[in-house]
């Protein structure tokens, strides 16, 4: 027998929903909050206390790094789309240099800048692509080391000797878990604590790499 539908069946079934286009779309949506929730739980142990600088002392300690940027002939990472990650060691005795691991369209990057190069301390300045393991490791640090909630600014107002760290941190990602997308921190000798421990860290670190690597000398 011929099924002929009515105008008045025709009617219904053009108003009835479609379930299994809502049911694809409430399965995506599934989906993409729990990759942001995944992601999100990164973050959730992350509690900003409210570590006031005195807005004097900011100023001095951000002009500073300002002339350390330029002499690594460097820019700040702020603003960038992908995480980023940058450390400059500067010594009093006029020494220094600058790490950075960078992530760009799933790729991973380290580049070294060195500034007064001496025999006694040896410095190569140099750009490498590193796995993703490798940079899960940095940044699982700066995880460990409480780098997004420890306090920004601590370091003594006059310091005849001794060195300074300046470690830079951008993740645009977290915006969407409500959390810090910038960070900034500074710490001087001869005060030791969690983000100066970070920072040795760092740099023991990218000496490990760079001998697990063939490092050219490159111009600074």
């Amino acid at each position: 027998m011929k099924f002929i539908q009515t105008k008045a069946q025709m009617n219904v079934e053009a108003k009835r929903p479609n379930h299994l286009i809502a049911y694809t779309l409430f399965t995506v949506l599934l989906l993409l909050g729990c990759t942001d929730n995944k992601e999100c739980l990164t973050y959730s142990k992350e509690i900003y206390a409210d570590n006031k600088v005195d807005s004097t002392r900011l100023s001095q300690v951000l002009k500073y790094k300002d002339i350390l940027l330029e002499r690594f002939n460097e820019t700040s990472i702020r603003g960038l789309n992908d995480e980023a990650y940058h450390l400059m060691f500067y010594s009093a005795h006029g020494f220094g240099k600058s790490v950075k691991f960078e992530k760009n369209s799933g790729a991973y990057s380290l580049s070294v800048k060195c500034v007064l190069k001496r025999d006694w301390y040896p410095c190569k300045a140099y750009s490498i692509k590193i796995s993703e393991q490798e940079w899960n490791v940095l940044r699982q640090m700066t995880i460990d080391f409480n780098f997004w909630t420890e306090k920004q600014i601590d370091t003594p107002k006059n310091v005849l000797d001794g060195h300074t760290y300046f470690l830079e941190g951008v993740r645009p990602d977290a915006e969407r878990c409500g959390k810090k997308i910038y960070n900034i921190a500074a710490r001087s000798s001869p005060d030791y604590n969690k983000i100066g421990a970070l920072c040795e860290y760092i740099l023991q670190y990218e000496e490990e790499l760079a001998s697990n690597y063939t490092i050219a000398d490159s111009a600074r």
